[in-house]
């Protein structure tokens, strides 16, 4: 599952229950750590692009 689709309309506790993360918190440190922005601003920047991955 891409990435922008996972994301698109769930939310951040949601995704980290999902991948296995656990708390978003955790989440959110890892995600920066490997996009190098935050969940928000990636859903910002790429929401409604209808990109496919």
């Amino acid at each position: 599952m891409a990435l922008s689709s996972m994301i698109g309309g769930t939310s951040v506790d949601q995704v980290a229950a999902r991948v296995g993360l656990g708390t978003a918190a955790n989440l959110r440190q890892h995600f920066h750590a490997a996009v190098g922005t935050s969940p928000s601003a990636y859903r910002a920047t790429f929401r409604g692009t209808g990109a496919a991955a």
